[in-house]
This record gives structure tokens, sequence and C-alpha cells, in this order.
């Protein structure tokens, strides 16, 4: 025996509300999926994750100005008592959920910018560590010189 919703169908085949979300992000990504691809940004294994991460935010942020806002705007003549601390309450989850869509594609842009780092140069590492070397050297070599002639005076 299968259990109906309030609407008569099955659960397993009720619309999922996020569903045009997850449309409009994959659609977003693969576009910029696509660009990254063209223009050579990136290393192709970040190319995807970074272009989802921008995608998410993108999508929370249209759905916050296209849904939250005209209710926020949206001046009433009467007085519903809490509704307004509701509404803020439930911004600043939108907001924190917001923030931290925006961490992960930080997260995500700095791996692959460490990526790129490594891969565009990968002796650049050692060549430092030899130029710090001789950079002390000199500096020692330089005040003992700097010694050696205050004593002369």
């Amino acid at each position: 025996m299968t259990t109906q919703s309030s609407n008569g169908n099955p659960p397993e085949e009720q619309p999922d509300p996020a569903a045009h979300l997850k449309a409009e992000e994959a659609t977003l990504t693969k576009i910029l999926h696509a660009k990254m691809q063209r223009q050579q940004c990136l290393q192709e294994s970040d190319q995807e994750a970074v272009a989802y991460r921008i995608s998410e935010i993108m999508v929370a942020a249209k759905e916050l100005y296209t849904k939250e806002l005209p209710g926020l705007m949206r001046d009433e003549e009467e007085v519903d008592e809490g509704k307004m601390f509701a509404e803020l309450a439930g911004l600043r989850m939108a907001f924190f959920h917001l923030r931290d869509l925006i961490t992960d594609f930080d997260e995500a842009f700095l791996d692959a910018m460490t990526h790129e780092r490594d891969d565009d140069d990968p002796d650049e590492d050692d060549d430092e560590e030899d130029h710090d070397g001789e950079d002390a050297e000199d500096e020692e070599g330089g005040e003992g010189d700097e010694e050696d002639q205050r004593d002369d005076v």
C-alpha cells in the first residue's frame, strides 16, 4: 500500500521544489565551464568546480533579489505582530547560506590558483631557495666588511 500526498500523487512523484534552481545552476555551470575551456582558464580539473560554485552563488543571489526583496519591500496596512521579525530571521539564514556558498567558492578558487601556480614553474621553488642562501651569505659578508672598515678607521 502506497501513501498518498495531499495532492494525490505518490511521494516519489512529488516535484522537487528546488528543481528549477538546480536546472539554472546546471545551465550556468555549463556556460561558465565552456568559457573557461575556450579561454584555457584554470586547469581542466578545477574548471567545473569553480564554475559550479559561481553558479550556486548567482542563483542564490537571484533568488534573494527576486523572491525575498519584494516581500520585504511590501508595505502592508495590517500590522502582523512578529511577522517582520520572522522575515528578518529568515533573511539572516539566507545570508548565512550565501556566505557559505561564497566560502565554498573561495576555497575552490584558492585550490585552483594553487594548482595553477604549481604548474607554472615547478622548479621555481628550488631556485628561490638557492637565491635565499646566496642573499644570506652576501648579507653576512657585507656586515663583516663594514666592521673591518670601521676597525681600519
